[in-house]
Parts: C-alpha cells; sequence; structure tokens
C-alpha cells in the first residue's frame, strides 16, 4: 500500500508542475485577447478578475509547495497552443476570441 501511495504521490507531483505551467500560459493568452476584444462585456469576462487566472495560479503553487520534497519525474505533455488571426476589431473578431478562449480552456 505504501508504495501505491507513493507512487500515487510522484505522479501527483509530476502533473502540478505541468498545471501551473499550462496556467501561467493561459494567463498570459487571455491578457493579450483582452487587448483585441471588441466589445466591454468581452474585455470584461476576459479579465484576470473575471478569469480567476491569479487566484488559481496562487492555489497551484500552494499545493506545489506541498509537494515540494517528493522526487518530480519529467511529465512530457503537449501544452495545447492556438494562433488566433486577429484582424480589425468587430463582433465577428469577439467571436473569434471567444472560440479560441474556449478551446484552450478545454
Amino acid at each position: 500500500m505504501d508504495k501505491l501511495v507513493g507512487h500515487l504521490a510522484l505522479n501527483f507531483a509530476s502533473y502540478i508542475e505541468v498545471i501551473v505551467d499550462l496556467e501561467k500560459q493561459g494567463a498570459k493568452i487571455y491578457l493579450k485577447l483582452v487587448k483585441k476584444a471588441f466589445t466591454p462585456e468581452l474585455t470584461k469576462a476576459l479579465s484576470p478578475i473575471s478569469t480567476d487566472c491569479e487566484q488559481h495560479l496562487s492555489r497551484l503553487k500552494l499545493i506545489k509547495l506541498a509537494t515540494k520534497g517528493i522526487k518530480v519525474e519529467e511529465v512530457k505533455e503537449n501544452i495545447p497552443t492556438y494562433d488566433v488571426k486577429i484582424t480589425k476589431p468587430d463582433t465577428a473578431q469577439d467571436v473569434k476570441i471567444i472560440r479560441y478562449a474556449l478551446r484552450f480552456q478545454l
């Protein structure tokens, strides 16, 4: 049973590293999208306050601290990257931004 718990803790600690990196990347992407949004509603929805990215990253860092003593194996995960082509500011562009943001969340 102790081996199983140790193995689970190792996997958990390894994936926390990946999740922290993903969350940092997501926060940067949302900041870029906020600058390109046309409608004030979308700007507000993508703002750091609305997305809770900073709070979530803080919670993940606390979990990461709790797993600090565990030797972490490298996890090779594909971090999703999407290139959204931003054109002139209009409502059609906002739809592209929403679709892009939703794809990143998944």
